[in-house]
């Protein structure tokens, strides 16, 4: 898979049709900015017409750490019954379903089963099912439940998802070290979708910019559109 700078490059260089110029009026991190969000763009209509998404989509978090936390969230008074919380980058959602492909142990093989708040309430007194792990969003928190005492010390689990910004997501490994991604690693885009994105960003966003007069005098100035139309004439 391309990088974020070379697929941003490439729009760049297609808008000014080659020509380099110190003179842009888009910047890099303008156009980075519009990759990430035609991407999410993509993944929402992809998942709405039932479509599939392939595993390039996708980021491994790795060991995401667990934090203990009291049910309430309020320092006083305490609801006396403490939860597994991690803080993770904002996941895409669509058809009010997180788009991730799993969460379980870090061994990437043990699911935890994701569900609501509301259905956690009823699950642990069910017969059959009293045991389950369980976990379950809250706005962007991902809270994870244990009534078996067996993960009662559980600290790390791991998750797999399609995060709005792939940039900030960390991948941390078991010593604890933790990195996200740079503008040269490559980009969670599949291959076939980077003809997309750019003709997206360039029909959707540079071309009503592109519109405008262009510097012809390469000189680091803002452009006079009243002698521009003069010296065309």
């Amino acid at each position: 898979m391309p990088t974020l700078n070379e697929i941003s490059y490439n729009i760049l260089n297609i808008a000014r049709s080659g020509i380099a110029t110190d003179d842009d009026r888009i910047s890099m991190r303008q156009i980075k900015y519009w990759v990430r969000y035609h991407r999410a763009l993509i993944v929402k209509q992809l998942a709405q017409a039932n479509q599939y998404l392939e595993p390039q989509y996708f980021q491994d978090m790795g060991c995401v750490e667990l934090e203990e936390v009291d049910k309430a969230s309020c320092p006083d008074p305490a609801w006396g019954c403490d939860i597994k919380k991690a803080v993770i980058p904002k996941i895409i959602t669509f058809s009010r379903k997180k788009a991730t492909s799993f969460i379980g142990l870090i061994d990437k093989q043990t699911p935890i089963t994701l569900t609501t708040p509301n259905v956690v309430a009823f699950a642990k007194h069910k017969k059959y099912t009293n045991k389950m792990r369980r976990a379950y969003f809250i706005n962007d928190d991902l809270y994870v439940e244990f009534d078996n005492t067996l993960y009662k010390d559980l600290k790390y689990i791991n998750i797999r998802a399609i995060f709005e910004d792939p940039m900030v997501v960390n991948f941390c490994d078991e010593s604890g070290g933790c990195s996200c991604l740079s503008d040269d690693d490559e980009y969670p885009l599949p291959l076939n979708m980077i003809e997309k994105v750019t003709q997206d960003v360039i029909a959707k966003e540079i071309r009503p910019i592109i519109t405008f007069p262009n510097d012809q005098l390469n000189d680091a100035k803002d452009v006079d559109v009243t002698v521009d139309k003069q010296a065309t004439r």
